[in-house]
């Protein structure tokens, strides 16, 4: 029994792990150190940990090369998967302002009808430069709403993931995890870093 629960677990390493993290937002080129951000743009814990905590590990960790911060994108319902769609179909410096918009207006469009939401996304998208016609190729392209999903349901069975935010730091072979938008993460993943 104990070989096949192995056997499982190996196949949804390799599973998850066959994603590149090109295939995702990432912040900083390659590291040893890779850190996994779960993050949901409705999700109102994830807006503070992204104005509040995600500045602070871009320059300290992502920026210095010490680290490379992944965004696993957790994504709940139809108008969070319409605002991950739209940061996908973008490159990294608008969907990061992209981000920035949508967390700041969140109660604007996390909770509305899925109409009325996906005009409320489509005029931030627009502010980066995409087209309405752009807008909803993205939103109708189901491969890349499998990738999303795939990578979300993967990466978070091997991780454990059962809220966001929640950061997850590999080094090799160890693993460490901490969830919330609490500052005391500064002072663990310097702890962690100087192991």
């Amino acid at each position: 029994m104990r070989i096949i629960i192995f056997i499982f677990g190996l196949f949804f390493s390799f599973h998850a792990m066959a994603f590149n993290p090109s295939d995702m937002r990432a912040f900083g080129k390659s590291a040893p150190v890779q850190m996994y951000l779960f993050t949901s743009p409705t999700c109102s814990h994830c807006a503070d940990f992204h104005k509040k905590i995600l500045p602070g590990l871009k320059k300290e960790y992502a920026d210095s090369g010490k680290a490379q911060i992944i965004v696993v994108d957790m994504v709940t319902g139809n108008n969070g998967l319409m605002a991950t769609q739209a940061l996908r179909c973008l490159d990294i410096g608008k969907a990061n302002r992209l981000e920035d918009d949508l967390y700041a207006n969140q109660s604007k469009w996390a909770f509305k009808r899925i109409s009325e939401a996906k005009k409320m996304i489509a005029s931030y998208a627009a502010r980066q430069g995409m087209t309405e016609k752009v807008y909803e190729k993205c939103l109708a392209d189901q491969d890349l709403q499998r990738n999303i999903i795939d990578q979300q349901a993967n990466l978070a069975r091997l991780y454990g993931i059962t809220g966001t935010p929640t950061l997850v730091m590999r080094d090799g072979s160890e693993v460490r995890k901490w969830s919330g938008a609490d500052k005391k993460i500064f002072k663990e993943l310097k702890e962690a870093f100087q192991k």
